[in-house]
């Protein structure tokens, strides 16, 4: 079964096409309220000023010593939720995961408006000729399928 994460991780691979971000792990696991945190690796391009993106949470970079980080969590509206030691830091994410459900979101709930969705349901007004037993439906140009049929 296809899940919004399998969509949004497909998304990044075409969009980045090849390009691989700077990553880092998480050296112990953060409960959602912890500001600081310990990188498993050199820490490199996390600097002060930085964003970075642990599963769907961004992260804002205020300082950083050594490979301990401290950081404002739930930057840019994303949740704090709590994270597993060897979770994934991707630095500096040119799509962050938030921005790609938000899109995702976007697009679903257009598709399925009433007013300009997929499943957009009309009404069209036919006129049957008895003599032929037939509709003229030349002037139809947007019917999909069709839903219900009156007749009077």
């Amino acid at each position: 079964m296809t899940t919004a994460q399998t969509i949004i991780d497909q998304a990044r691979r075409d969009l980045l096409a090849g390009v691989v971000e700077e990553r880092n792990k998480l050296a112990a696991g953060i409960n959602a309220s912890a500001t600081t945190l310990s990188l498993a690796f050199d820490p490199k391009g996390v600097r002060d000023g930085a964003v970075i993106e642990i599963g769907a949470e961004l992260l804002y970079v205020w300082a950083v010593a050594g490979s301990t980080v401290t950081v404002e969590r739930g930057w840019d509206g994303t949740t704090p939720v709590s994270h597993n030691a060897n979770a994934i830091i991707t630095v500096k994410p040119r799509f962050p995961t938030r921005q790609l459900f938000d899109h995702l979101n976007d697009d679903i709930t257009d598709l399925s408006s009433p007013m300009n969705g997929l499943f957009q349901v009309k009404t069209a007004t036919l006129q049957y000729n008895g003599s032929d037993r037939s509709i003229d439906m030349s002037g139809v140009t947007d019917l999909i399928s069709i839903h219900e049929v009156r007749w009077r």
